[in-house]
């Protein structure tokens, strides 16, 4: 009986034309949130698949995933868009944030007391963010 070693293959469920993706980062670091749009919706499905490997539930997937895209939001001027895969370092974003969440679901179940719901108020806040930077985008807002 012959094993096989496992490789956890990168889960990309959207192909992206990655010189387009380049083009919309440069784009979103100058504040265009039509840009922004566009990202957001080639990438969400296959990126919150890549955050739903990790042990949270559906509420949780969907608040990492949304934080995450307000990060690349804020970050979009700071990466090093020509020298780094846009989108692995968005999933990397991801990653660390889904790590997060799971160490802090894991942190709250040992603890005894209820823990305060400062996450769902979180939560809440950057879907509002992600809202208003989405709403409307086709009216090509330039304002962060």
């Amino acid at each position: 009986m012959t094993f096989r070693t496992y490789r956890a293959q990168p889960r990309h469920v959207n192909p992206v034309n990655t010189n387009g993706l380049a083009a919309l980062m440069i784009r979103i670091a100058r504040a265009d949130r039509a840009a922004f749009a566009r990202l957001h919706a080639q990438l969400r499905p296959g990126l919150a698949t890549h955050v739903a490997t990790v042990p949270l539930g559906p509420a949780d997937v969907a608040a990492v995933t949304n934080a995450t895209f307000i990060e690349v939001w804020r970050l979009a001027g700071r990466s090093p868009e020509r020298e780094t895969d846009a989108v692995g370092w968005i999933y990397a974003i991801a990653a660390r944030r889904a790590g997060d969440r799971w160490a802090a679901r894991m942190a709250v179940a040992l603890e005894d007391e209820q823990p305060m719901d400062l996450r769902a108020m979180f939560d809440r806040q950057i879907q509002m963010e992600l809202d208003t930077l989405l709403a409307r985008s086709a009216g090509a807002g330039h304002d962060r």
